[in-house]
């Protein structure tokens, strides 16, 4: 920095005057930075007491979803949800892709046609049980919230 001592009165006036505004930017602007994801619901699968592994997905009622994995301690977190109800549903492994499935690989006439989600298997080695196989779909899922908005904590106990 420049010996001030030197300016006239009226230059230390203003190198003053900058450097405070330039504080006072950095100042305002360091609270308004992200501190994470918004819209947060995060919590723990459990399946009797255990840890469960895979995927946690929470299907909007406008059609959306969201998913997150599941870590080894059983903990998630799903972020940018948009305030409305959902259906959970907890599958094991990781869901890789949603594709417009060929009219040939589905067997059933219903769907014919329609997206197929391709879920390939989870380690079991990290500690985490399987879930039961009637959490993968939000119609058999029994798991749902009135998601108002915010950082909610939404613990799944699942049951055989």
């Amino acid at each position: 920095m420049p010996d001030t001592a030197s300016f006239s009165p009226q230059r230390r006036w203003v190198v003053r005057l900058s450097l405070g505004l330039f504080l006072l930017a950095i100042l305002t602007w360091i609270p308004g930075c992200p501190s994470g994801p918004s819209n947060v619901v995060k919590g723990k699968v459990t399946l009797d007491d255990k840890p469960v592994h895979g995927t946690v997905k929470y299907v909007g009622a406008d059609g959306k979803d969201f998913a997150a994995p599941i870590n080894p301690d059983g903990t998630y977190m799903v972020a940018n949800l948009t305030p409305q109800n959902y259906k959970i549903t907890v599958f094991g492994g990781l869901q890789v892709a949603k594709v417009d499935a060929p009219k040939d690989l589905t067997k059933d006439a219903k769907d014919k046609g329609k997206d197929v989600s391709i879920n390939l298997p989870g380690p079991s080695a990290g500690g985490g049980v399987d879930p039961p196989r009637k959490y993968e779909k939000a119609e058999t899922s029994e798991l749902s919230l009135d998601y108002k908005g915010g950082s909610v904590t939404k613990d799944l106990i699942l049951s055989k």
